[in-house]
């Protein structure tokens, strides 16, 4: 039977931990809560069957962001800071080591402009949450098939792509108040401070570290999609035994389902809400349901949003380009009518007379979990 840690001391090494990182940055206490235990997590994730990957992402610079992958890159398991690796580099370096992967500015390479060109990267990713995730690809004469598998933290403006964003924890950071302090942080000064830390961190871990990657925990909070639960088994099973499970379950069901990359709501799903609404104000404004809109003021509406991403996609206003992408995955695609006596393309609530594109209506239906003509009409209601 496998020997189980004290909780007050395990407690105290969650909660020192979590100290620690909110010296530096501001976070909330679920966020610091998480972030601990993650710091735990990479130093048994050599043990675990899967890892969650962590997210921290802001809607402008100087948020904090590079400043907790620093923290990060002091308390975690061999801790690889990188900006815009190579493939090469990225997949022989995943393979050999198994380092806690620090990606800093992780939306110079995911961005509408250059994602094309990472895919390489982007597979490499999606497989890399499982320990047996692998990667084949032809060196030299011969077939290599990469273990890309490892403890992951991206950091960056704006999303990831949506596979992404269903293993990532979202960790989501705002400019810091003159009145939050945060103390100086000098690096040499800061490792210093953070060996002690290290060092409960890896007894524990080489102690307790089998225990807790071959538990699988229950009573998990049901807004967690399905993918996330398993590769969060490890941080569960670390909360567990630190008596700590059921603020840990809370915290990450705050953090889930309040931030806006949460699995049940990508980007994707965001515009299908975001251009019913467009379509319902419509209504409500002019007195008639819209079976049509043209693409330039579903944009103008979008954009207007407040607390939308769309004034602020990837750095710039979302485009006619982007709004294609987005909905391409539905079927639905933009189609030239008259509109108003003028010829307009844009977007319809119907499917195609030939079928080959689909409405609106019908995914609304379908992805948004709710009947549109109710909504539409409620929101005629509420005018």
């Amino acid at each position: 039977m496998s020997k189980k840690p004290k909780k007050t001391q395990h407690f105290a090494l969650i909660d020192d931990l979590a100290s620690f990182i909110g010296r530096f940055v501001v976070l909330s206490d679920e966020q610091r809560l998480v972030m601990a235990v993650y710091v735990i997590h990479t130093h048994i994730a050599k043990r675990c069957q899967q890892t969650p990957y962590i997210f921290i992402h802001s809607p402008e610079p100087e948020c904090g962001k590079s400043r907790l992958m620093e923290v990060l890159d002091v308390l975690v398991r061999e801790p690889w800071m990188i900006v815009n690796p190579s493939d090469a580099v990225l997949f022989r370096k995943v393979n050999d080591s198994m380092p806690t992967l620090l990606w800093d500015e992780i939306d110079a390479v995911f961005n509408p402009k250059s994602a094309q060109y990472h895919e390489e990267q982007r597979g490499m990713l999606d497989q890399g949450h499982r320990r047996r995730g692998r990667v084949p690809r032809f060196i030299g004469d011969k077939v290599k098939e990469f273990d890309v598998y490892c403890p992951k933290v991206f950091a960056g403006i704006g999303t990831l792509p949506d596979t992404l964003s269903r293993r990532s924890i979202p960790i989501s950071l705002k400019r810091r108040r003159p009145d939050e302090p945060i103390d100086e942080f000098i690096y040499q000064d800061v490792v210093e401070e953070a060996a002690p830390l290290v060092e409960r961190v890896e007894a524990w871990a080489a102690e307790y570290g089998k225990t807790a990657a071959n538990d699988r925990p229950s009573d998990l909070p049901e807004r967690i999609s399905d993918r996330m639960k398993e590769g969060c088994f490890s941080l569960f099973a670390i909360a567990d035994l630190a008596g700590k499970g059921a603020e840990l379950r809370k915290a990450l069901d705050t953090i889930l389902t309040g931030d806006r990359l949460d699995s049940q709501q990508t980007m994707r799903t965001r515009l299908l809400r975001d251009l019913r609404t467009v379509f319902a104000m419509r209504y409500r404004d002019s007195g008639k349901p819209m079976k049509f809109l043209p693409t330039d003021e579903i944009l103008e509406s979008l954009i207007g949003f407040e607390e939308s991403p769309w004034s602020d996609y990837y750095g710039r206003e979302l485009e006619a380009k982007d709004l294609a992408t987005l909905l391409e995955q539905y079927g639905v695609k933009s189609r030239q009518v008259k509109y108003q006596g003028e010829p307009r393309r844009g977007y319809s609530r119907e499917p195609s007379k030939a079928g080959d594109v689909e409405g609106l209506a019908d995914v609304w239906t379908r992805y948004l979990g709710e009947d549109d003509t109710q909504v539409v009409i409620g929101s005629r209601r509420d005018a």
